[in-house]
């Protein structure tokens, strides 16, 4: 089912992400390497005690990762994700994995670029490599098939990329088209790549019904978005036209002008929907940490979540026209002949979209009872 995409966690994640109790720009740029990795690599830093990574022999190496994939295969039958994810970033890490260069190290200091190694031996020969990479291309097709089912689409399509590196498998192509597909947030642009790649793919897999299937349904969507698209910059912009010329009328009757939001006010709405979807994080994590968890209160969480998403989404791409790049948003300013470049036309914008915020609060069509159950508890 389409959906914007939920907070990112897993157990002990926040000792990866720490940057020290005053974070720094001086800091983001030591571990601008570091934090690249998508979460299932940086993970494998987690399980430094792995006494299997350091085996020789391919062989033995993969019977341990068959072993980890079973484990990894019945939690993910029984519905257990997110349990599933570690077990199979458990199973990645037998043949790839992240080392710091420190032996005793601890995590109460934050990580940097110079501390870390990417660790990923090659095979002595073409099967003992032929084996690593089955191993491999496994691993992120199954990681890519969890991060789907709890709807962390971007760890879904980083997965796929990474095992694609490695072989052109039709199932990863697959898989990452479906995490392009469901997620509401997917630009326009990434719609049109995944449907190119789609098409350029030969192999019978790709040639079967199935693929057909998923082709004409990316066409589909593609026309969805641009009229979704269509529809939303048309909405803000008559709107902007109707007010320019409306403060134009006053100033020219020597009245006063309608007040502007000041960039204090847009801030303060920019940073209260920031704090929302923090506080979010929060509270998934504490569900998905709770064995009592109540599964009709997680799912209005999330619904509530995909609410804050959809408008943050739709003030990403309202609040980046670009006219140079963004032939819809070209178009329509040109016919309601309004300047993307002008301080005044892109305040509106500003002004509108924002507003939306303290409309969804103000009027109380926000329904805040798990939110605020969760915090109590």
């Amino acid at each position: 089912k389409p959906a914007y995409e939920l907070p990112n966690y897993q157990i002990a994640e926040h000792l990866l992400d720490f940057e020290g109790l005053v974070p720094s720009k001086e800091l983001k740029a030591k571990r601008e390497k570091f934090d690249s990795y998508p979460i299932f690599v940086r993970a494998t830093l987690l399980m430094k005690e792995d006494p299997y990574r350091k085996l020789d022999d391919i062989m033995q190496k993969f019977l341990v990762f068959d072993e980890r994939k079973r484990a990894a295969n019945k939690a993910y039958k029984r519905g257990k994700y997110y349990e599933a994810i570690i077990k199979y970033q458990q199973a990645l890490g037998i043949f790839r994995w992240l080392q710091h260069k420190k032996e005793n190290f601890n995590f109460d200091i934050p990580i940097e670029d110079e501390d870390i190694e990417l660790i990923d031996p090659q095979g002595r020969d073409s099967v003992e490599d032929d084996v690593r990479l089955g191993c491999l291309v496994q691993a992120y097709r199954a990681l890519a098939s969890c991060y789907l089912r709890v709807k962390q689409f971007s760890n879904a399509v980083k997965a796929c990329d990474e095992g694609l590196k490695l072989h052109k498998d039709a199932d990863l192509l697959f898989r990452k088209s479906q995490a392009q597909a469901c997620n509401l947030a997917t630009s326009l642009s990434d719609l049109k790549r995944v449907h190119s790649d789609l098409g350029q793919l030969s192999s019978p897999k790709a040639d079967g019904e199935i693929f057909a299937d998923q082709k004409t349904i990316f066409g589909d969507l593609i026309s969805q978005k641009e009229n979704a698209t269509f529809e939303l910059y048309k909405t803000i912009l008559t709107k902007v036209k109707h007010i320019l010329e409306k403060r134009k009328k006053l100033r020219e009757e020597n009245k006063q002008s309608v007040v502007n939001m000041t960039s204090k006010h847009i801030n303060f709405e920019r940073r209260m929907l920031s704090s929302m979807l923090r506080k979010y994080k929060f509270i998934f994590e504490f569900m998905i940490t709770n064995d009592k968890v109540d599964m009709e209160q997680l799912e209005t969480c999330q619904e509530e979540y995909q609410t804050l998403k959809g408008l943050q989404s739709e003030f990403k791409q309202l609040l980046k026209l670009d006219p140079q790049k963004d032939e819809i948003a070209k178009d329509l300013a040109q016919s309601l002949e309004l300047n993307l470049m002008d301080p005044d036309v892109m305040a509106e914008i500003q002004h509108l979209v924002f507003g939306k915020i303290k409309s969804l609060f103000n009027n109380s069509e926000f329904n805040m009872d798990v939110f605020n159950a969760c915090l109590r508890e």
